[in-house]
């Protein structure tokens, strides 16, 4: 009788032991995941501000952008091909998290933020050119729609003077020393 107690007590508290191990790690899983999710939304935001780096650094590219805003017909052969790379750029980032919203990965929250975003990035006139010849090649149309819905809002929005779109891209040619080079 004595050792069919001390059989039912441990088991009992092997039982226990195993909860708690199952337990453990749950909570464990749970960390590492949101800590994974973090990670890749930190990943695809980003995204964005890689592209806006690479303006920001870039003498070169400062000048395209602030020419593809202010004066797009001065703009031509591989000039205008680089501002529309680094449009493609934009857009394919864009493409991901607008499939990770769509897969339930991104919040409404962080969507709207890089939809608003990749508007601006294409609201010049250079940019709304990309965008009808993207559109019509048939390769996802409608996510160009959004790209253009998007951007015509950011060009509305622009031509007000005193939101000052214009002055971002001028920044950067300050930030470039193109301005200043400008002035000699």
């Amino acid at each position: 009788m004595d050792s069919e107690i001390l059989t039912r007590w441990t088991a009992i508290i092997t039982n226990l032991a195993v909860l708690v191990g199952l337990a453990f790690v749950v909570l464990e899983f749970r960390n590492s995941t949101r800590a994974f999710e973090a990670e890749r939304i930190e990943s695809l935001v980003q995204g964005m501000s890689d592209v806006n780096s690479i303006i920001l650094s870039d003498r070169e590219f400062a000048e395209l952008f602030y020419k593809a805003y202010e004066d797009p017909k001065s703009l031509s052969g591989s000039s205008l091909d680089r501002v529309q790379h680094l449009m493609i750029s934009s857009y394919n980032h864009f493409q991901s998290v607008h499939l990770a919203h769509e897969a339930g990965l991104v919040s409404d929250e962080i969507y709207e933020i890089q939809r608003v975003g990749v508007g601006f990035a294409f609201s010049s006139d250079v940019a709304l050119d990309l965008i009808e010849i993207m559109r019509v090649s048939g390769m996802g149309e409608s996510l160009w729609d959004v790209v253009k819905l998007s951007a015509e809002q950011a060009k509305a929005y622009c031509s007000n003077t005193q939101n000052r779109c214009v002055a971002r891209y001028e920044a950067a040619r300050h930030i470039t020393g193109i301005a200043d080079e400008d002035s000699l």
